[in-house]
């Protein structure tokens, strides 16, 4: 089942802070920095195996 997660992120050209969706947020990180979003999703894989066990 996919759950949506909803982040608060800080916009630099605003000062007010936009609740954005998950897909919008790491497209946004894979265009500026996919490494760390690869590594990230590597790291959540990983640790949803050794809690889960699926």
């Amino acid at each position: 089942e996919y759950v949506e997660i909803k982040m608060e992120v800080q916009h630099p050209d605003s000062d007010e802070v936009r609740s954005e969706s998950t897909g919008d947020l790491l497209q946004y990180a894979m265009g500026r920095e996919p490494g760390l979003v690869l590594s990230f999703l590597r790291y959540s894989l990983i640790r949803h195996l050794l809690y889960f066990g699926f």
